[in-house]
């Protein structure tokens, strides 16, 4: 691909030369600089407007993949709750209302009293997940 690319920017090196050569022979010249001029200004214009279009090409193209990395990045949250069994826990006591262990843990913890290893472990899971909902509200906001 790159050979062909090389050959194809000979060819017009080429023509270009012949080109202005033959436009010498038979204008002379103050024609061959009205030429070079107006040439000169084609391919001004010809960048600017290459460059304008390669920027929307690169706006485009980074929208996709912002998007692209947003889908990513709520396909991984929406596994972490839903199929990841650590959240399943907690998750369920609160989709069926069942709070009534989760009350009382909050209760001990704000009047500062010993918790036992499996409420330690049942608390423990229900602040990861509110932590987890920190965390995603944290990161829309930007911060």
């Amino acid at each position: 691909m790159v050979k062909f690319g090389a050959t194809i920017c000979f060819v017009a090196l080429l023509v270009a030369v012949g080109s202005g050569y033959g436009i010498h022979l038979k204008l002379g010249s103050e024609s061959l600089n009205a030429w070079g001029a107006y040439l000169a200004g084609c391919g001004a214009l010809a960048l600017a407007l290459a460059a304008i279009v390669a920027g929307f090409l690169a706006i485009s193209d980074y929208r996709s993949r912002v998007l692209a990395e947003k889908s990513k990045w709520f396909l991984q949250l929406y596994e972490k709750l839903f199929e990841n069994p650590q959240y399943k826990h907690v998750r369920r006591k609160l989709d069926y209302g069942d709070m009534d262990e989760i009350k009382v843990l909050i209760r001990h913890d704000a009047q500062n009293l010993e918790f036992s290893e499996a409420q330690q472990t049942i608390f423990d899971q229900f602040t990861d997940y509110l932590n987890f909902f920190e965390f995603i509200a944290l990161r829309r906001l930007g911060r």
